[in-house]
């Protein structure tokens, strides 16, 4: 068996890090008393408790595989470490966004950020990645609102 890697290590905790702070924020979250169903605290605790597994194992991984060819690559290299770092601003500003703005302007506008930084070297229309982006949020708005009975934010600017 091969030794853990202190990037390995490093990518792991700072997964399981993540994870425990969604899963602290996740308790903020308030609920209605006499609650049948999960609530909204469901998806976060989900998300939370699924990025502790993942870095536990992503910390774990290279002592129980094999060495890589030549060709392969286990780490990212400068220019997707950057896309990295651009995909959680993204994600942090949705956050802010969504509270100040709500979710109806704040995610379609992610979204499309999202499918820009993601697409890779595959070419994305800017036009179906504003479609895309636009049924995404209606989707998701339906399902929540109709669906779940849970109410998005509206941001404080609206509110």
């Amino acid at each position: 068996m091969k030794k853990i890697t202190t990037k390995d290590l490093i990518a792991g905790g700072f997964f399981v890090l993540l994870g425990i702070i969604i899963l602290i924020y996740s308790q903020q979250i308030v609920l209605k008393p006499n609650l049948t169903e999960p609530g909204g605290r469901l998806f976060p605790q989900i998300t939370g408790i699924g990025m502790i597994i993942c870095g536990i194992g992503a910390a774990f991984y290279s002592r129980f595989t094999f060495k890589p060819t030549e060709d392969q690559e286990l780490f990212l290299n400068k220019q997707e470490f950057l896309k990295l770092l651009l995909f959680f601003g993204i994600l942090i500003v949705y956050y802010i966004a969504m509270r100040y703005v709500g979710y109806l302007i704040s995610t379609p506008i992610a979204c499309f950020a999202l499918i820009q930084v993601l697409k890779g070297k595959k070419k994305a229309s800017i036009i179906v990645s504003a479609i895309i982006s636009l049924a995404i949020t209606a989707i998701l708005y339906y399902a929540f609102y109709y669906g779940f009975y849970i109410y998005l934010p509206t941001g404080i600017l609206f509110a």
